[in-house]
């Protein structure tokens, strides 16, 4: 773009007389083959027209080059922006991991207290088991021992009956005998 403009204003400082010559030349060619109502361009009244040209070229490369600040700008604010994002995401991905790692020895050190705790249940547990079925085992052995005790206490309460009975017998012949 600016070598194009540095060339039309090169090509303007480098027209000289000779265009008008030229343009001379076209237009009395034109009239020999009657086409002058044609060109009605008037071959001494020419001007160099291309400064239009150039300040258009320029306005177009002033803004284009603001355009390239402004798209320059905006890239270079939006990959401090993701960058600021990616740096975020990397602390926020550190401290997860950091905190995944202090989850996962709370929850083993919890696993193990769990295990011995479940282990003491179950010993526990046996140790009751044992202790029902021993409990159980005194239950009826008592119970026997009190069914015997009971058939003990009748048989020797029918003998302590016999036994006064028969005491009861001999005291009345013992007294008979003593009486006569």
């Amino acid at each position: 773009m600016e070598r194009a403009i540095a060339a039309l204003q090169d090509s303007k400082s480098d027209q000289s007389d000779e265009v008008k010559l030229d343009l001379r030349h076209v237009h009395a060619t034109a009239n020999k083959l009657g086409v002058v109502s044609m060109l009605e361009q008037d071959p001494e009244a020419y001007e160099f027209r291309s400064n239009d040209i150039i300040a258009t070229l320029q306005d177009l490369h002033k803004k284009f080059l603001g355009n390239q600040k402004d798209h320059d700008k905006d890239q270079f604010d939006a990959n401090a922006a993701w960058e600021t994002r990616d740096a975020d995401n990397n602390r926020l991905k550190t401290f997860a991991e950091k905190d995944k790692e202090e989850q996962e020895k709370i929850s083993a050190y919890k696993d193990e207290l769990k295990s011995k705790a479940e282990a003491e249940r179950d010993d526990v547990r046996a140790e009751q088991a044992r202790n029902q079925a021993f409990l159980k085992d005194v239950k009826q052995e008592c119970h026997e021992k009190a069914d015997l005790w009971d058939q003990r206490s009748q048989v020797r309460a029918g003998e302590i009956q016999v036994i006064s009975e028969a005491l009861s017998v001999l005291k009345a012949k013992v007294n008979e005998q003593f009486s006569a």
